[in-house]
């Protein structure tokens, strides 16, 4: 697995090879030591959520007010999502910036 470090402080982009043949594709799209090397932090998975969006959708906001703060992975199954993060940090160097 492939991480990315974004502009935002804190926030990676993630990417796997897929590998197909003539049963489908297999794909490995979360693998903790990865994501734990490259972000040098503790990525604990507490919960796990689905959602299906039909199209033109717009999800809001999420963020915690947990002195611990949130992590968040973001999956596509199928078809294609636009992910935006903006940094809500007032004590963050990205404060007030976005990637998408």
């Amino acid at each position: 697995m492939k991480m990315e470090e974004l502009a935002i402080k804190g926030a990676w982009l993630a990417s796997a090879p897929i590998f197909e043949d003539e049963r489908g594709f297999f794909r490995e799209w979360y693998k903790a030591t990865d994501i734990n090397d490259a972000t040098t932090e503790a990525f604990n998975v507490v919960q796990a959520n689905v959602s299906v969006s039909h199209k033109g959708v717009l999800r809001g906001i999420h963020y915690s007010l947990a002195e611990e703060g949130q992590s968040k992975w973001i999956t596509c199954i199928a078809g294609s999502i636009w992910d935006v993060i903006v940094d809500i940090r007032p004590s963050s160097p990205t404060y007030k910036q976005r990637e998408d």
